[in-house]
């Protein structure tokens, strides 16, 4: 009998327990009840945004680390262009002033003349960075030099610039280059050699540190901003897989509860019951589904359906609903049949207390228990009662029956007759 109880229970357990994939991406049980339609949405989307958000994040920071690297370069390209046309503007400049100069190289002020054609042509602007303006003749010596140098004065390009001596042969239009001179300083270098006979080449230098300082100031803050984004979109994403861990860990908590939960109103012979006044919808657990030997549904319940089952000599629910509310009661207990299935009663005990008197959406919330055997019970003694009574009833002489106190059990009428008692004034004790 024992077995045969236990292999009941666990056929009942086994119906009411979800798939672990089934509990993963729907709200079951008692939460589906409280839980908004948007979270359900949520939570059958989980699975999907686990996979598509570390992808989604690493292919935003690829995508904005290519846009910088290549807004970066072409920047870098803009500035380099920008100091070729200044460069290349300035050497124009001096060629123009150079080819009104009326001076003889064998004058005792010509180098003077040629320091102060350089200072006239340039205007100090164009002095920034470092930049470095030298006039040399044609056999590659430097005659003058803006701003003026007395360390470059009488050299020649070679010494200066090392495997730059060939400067000054470039040709007739300007030539770009960067050397590296032999202290390891690159030059962004502009040559733009003369056809008189006053100057041979002018050329212009300018340190690219100098010249991508500032670039390279935005390089640091576009690589600091990046590495900083980086890191608090990988801390966003840690602490969105720990929380739907946790979401996930708290999921089975309630299903492991809500089974246990189940397990014992189910053992108890009990079924909970959460009745929304407003809407007239119930819930129940599937323990309740069991008393009624009805498939377990996961679902709410309207009115009419739970309205149909109840018998209608025992109780009206919409009467109950409104006594609760019109009488303001707390708490309820009522004893009604339901139908089964199989068009069989079973005698029911409802116990419920009001939640959220007052508010917008008042609920019945408690427990239906199965009383039916109880009731079986207590019919079967008031029915040997009654042939007990009887009998003694019928009996031809007088019967009394005392307890051990001496207090009256029970008598026959022809007792009370013997005695010429009142019948009204009989009773037990």
């Amino acid at each position: 009998m024992a077995q045969a109880e236990a292999q009941k229970l666990r056929r009942r357990r086994r119906a009411l327990r979800f798939s672990g994939d089934t509990a993963a991406t729907v709200v079951a049980g008692y939460a589906r009840q409280l839980s908004h339609p948007a979270y359900e949405n949520l939570v059958r989307s989980e699975s999907l945004l686990r996979r598509l958000v570390p992808v989604l994040i690493v292919v935003f920071l690829i995508i904005a680390a290519a846009a910088r690297w290549i807004t970066l370069n072409q920047e870098s390209a803009q500035i380099r262009q920008a100091v070729d046309s200044e460069m290349h503007f300035i050497a124009e400049l001096i060629h123009e002033k150079l080819q009104r100069l009326d001076a003889n190289p064998s004058d005792i002020d010509y180098h003077n003349q040629l320091q102060n054609v350089l200072a006239d042509a340039v205007p100090s602007k164009y002095l920034s960075k470092q930049r470095q303006i030298i006039l040399s003749n044609g056999n590659g010596t430097i005659v003058a030099t803006l701003p003026v140098s007395d360390q470059l004065a009488e050299k020649s390009l070679s010494d200066v610039f090392g495997n730059g001596a060939n400067l000054a042969t470039f040709g007739q239009q300007e030539t770009e280059r960067i050397v590296t001179r032999q202290d390891t300083n690159a030059l962004v270098i502009i040559s733009h050699k003369l056809s008189s006979e006053i100057a041979g080449a002018i050329t212009l230098l300018q340190p690219e540190q100098e010249t991508f300082a500032q670039w390279r100031r935005t390089v640091s803050l576009n690589v600091t901003l990046f590495v900083g984004t980086s890191s608090i979109l990988l801390v966003i994403l840690y602490a969105y897989f720990s929380q739907s861990a946790r979401a996930r860990e708290a999921d089975t908590i309630y299903s492991e509860v809500q089974d246990r939960v189940d397990t014992a109103l189910m053992r108890g012979g009990c079924g909970l019951w959460d009745w929304d006044l407003t809407s007239g919808q119930f819930y129940w657990s599937k323990s309740m589904f069991e008393l009624l030997n009805m498939p377990p549904r996961d679902v709410i319940i309207g009115f009419n359906e739970v309205s149909d089952l109840v018998h209608k000599d025992d109780v009206d629910l919409y009467d109950l609903a409104c006594r609760v509310m019109e009488n303001g009661l707390t708490h309820v207990e009522e004893i009604f049949r339901m139908r089964r299935t199989d068009n069989t009663y079973i005698w029911l005990r409802l116990k419920v207390e009001i939640s959220g008197l007052g508010t917008r959406k008042p609920r019945l919330v408690g427990i239906a228990e199965d009383i039916t055997e109880q009731r079986l019970q207590e019919y079967a003694a008031k029915k040997k009662d009654m042939r007990l009574h009887d009998a003694i009833e019928n009996l031809p002489e007088a019967f009394v029956l005392w307890d051990d106190k001496k207090q009256l059990v029970m008598c026959n009428s022809k007792y009370q007759e013997l005695h010429r008692l009142n019948p009204g004034s009989i009773y037990p004790g």
